[in-house]
C-alpha cells in the first residue's frame, strides 16, 4: 500500500470540508425553495459538480489520479 504525505491529506480533509460546507448551500432541498427555473438549473448543476469533486475525494483511486 503507497503512504499518503500529510500534505496530502490536509488538501483531502480540508477539501471534505469545503465541500461540506458547499452541500449545505446547494443541496437539492435549498434549490426547491428558489423560484426562479433559470437560477434553479444553474444551482443544480452546482451541485453536480459538487457531488463529483466529494466521488473524487472520497474514492481512493480517484483521489489517486486527481
Amino acid at each position: 500500500a503507497r503512504r499518503v504525505q500529510p500534505a496530502v491529506r490536509l488538501q483531502h480533509a480540508r477539501g471534505q470540508e469545503v465541500n461540506r460546507n458547499l452541500a449545505k448551500i446547494y443541496h437539492p432541498d435549498k434549490v426547491q425553495q428558489v423560484s426562479d427555473p433559470v437560477k434553479k438549473k444553474e444551482l443544480k448543476a452546482k451541485w453536480t459538480e459538487i457531488v463529483r469533486a466529494y466521488e473524487t475525494l472520497t474514492v481512493a483511486e480517484k483521489f489517486q489520479n486527481w
